[in-house]
């Protein structure tokens, strides 16, 4: 009897080592600490300003929420949480278990939800969501998923077994310019970063340690949507539009294209009060997916901080 505990023991114990592990079919999620093995090949990871992973075509997600409490943010999700996981909805069930060596706490309902998200008329359908919660360090971690309840026998399984198969490496130092979905290499480059705003996709690298005057660069990252595209603008709208002042001079503007975006580069001289002048530099890239909008700025050393400006737009990459 004695060898019976013992070897189911081990075999436990080997069940919930295996949960901490890597394997090849994680997916390790850009700029965090979490990594999963996604419920069907229809699901993507998403980063910034979504983090997890969304199967659009089957309206389902699973969406991370990680809160600084030593930041305040615990109160943040509060009023979300309630309504998302309480208002309406009829309990299912709850569970218990280990992630990383972490307890775990998880718990489903089910109720009506908007297939869409966002504000505004949307359809409604039943929907099966679930919340796994656990806290390390000053972090509080909350995993909520979705799904239509037509679904639940095939996928919502998937689901629940895909946070079952959660990885929180508690090690792992994040570097803040991996939390954007764009790279750029600023390795060789005199400029540090200064700002880096993943929800709103924006970098900003600076020369100087405030960051205010001199000199510094800016990159945002917006998706190619009719409306943005139009909001943004072409070398065109910066020329008659943005350095229309008469404080502008010297307006060169050229095409920008390389392997990887279609564009174009604004070059001009701000006259200052004083008697100086600012360089301004400004390319707005196009790809398929996405729109970006370059700002440099330096008041000396002009040609030698245009080539920089240059150098960091071209290794910009999706």
């Amino acid at each position: 009897m004695y060898k019976v505990f013992l070897l189911l023991f081990v075999f436990q114990f080997q069940m919930l080592s295996a949960q901490d592990e890597m394997t090849t079919n994680h997916i390790a999620l850009k700029g965090t600490r979490f990594a999963m093995i996604p419920p069907t090949a229809d699901f993507i990871g998403k980063t910034s300003p979504i983090l997890g992973f969304e199967d659009v075509k089957h309206n389902a997600k699973i969406s991370i929420v990680e809160l600084d409490v030593s930041k305040g943010e615990q109160n943040n999700i509060q009023k979300a949480q309630k309504a998302l996981m309480e208002n309406g909805k009829s309990f299912v069930g709850s569970d218990e278990w280990m992630v990383s060596g972490i307890p775990v706490k998880y718990r489903k309902v089910r109720g009506l939800q908007k297939t869409t998200s966002g504000e505004g008329i949307g359809l409604m359908a039943e929907f099966f969501i679930s919340e796994l919660s656990f806290s390390y360090e000053q972090f509080n971690i909350y995993i909520f998923s979705s799904w239509l309840a037509k679904d639940d026998e095939m996928l919502g399984k998937a689901i629940d077994a895909s946070l079952r198969s959660l990885v929180y490496l508690k090690n792992k130092r994040i570097d803040p310019i991996d939390k954007l979905n764009f790279s750029i290499n600023i390795r060789e480059s005199r400029l540090k970063t200064n700002i880096i705003v993943p929800t709103m996709l924006q970098l900003n690298l600076s020369g100087a340690d405030t960051g205010d005057d001199q000199p510094f660069y800016t990159i945002n990252q917006f998706t190619a949507t009719p409306e943005n595209i139009s909001a943004i603008g072409d070398g065109n709208s910066i020329m008659n539009y943005d350095l229309s002042s008469p404080l502008i001079s010297d307006k060169k503007m050229s095409l920008f294209e390389n392997e990887h975006f279609k564009g174009t580069e604004v070059t001009a001289f701000e006259n200052e009060v004083n008697g100086n002048k600012r360089l301004l530099y400004t390319a707005v890239l196009k790809s398929d997916r996405y729109i970006y909008r370059i700002r440099g700025e330096c008041l000396s050393d002009y040609e030698s901080y245009i080539q920089e400006f240059r150098k960091l737009t071209e290794s910009v990459r999706e």
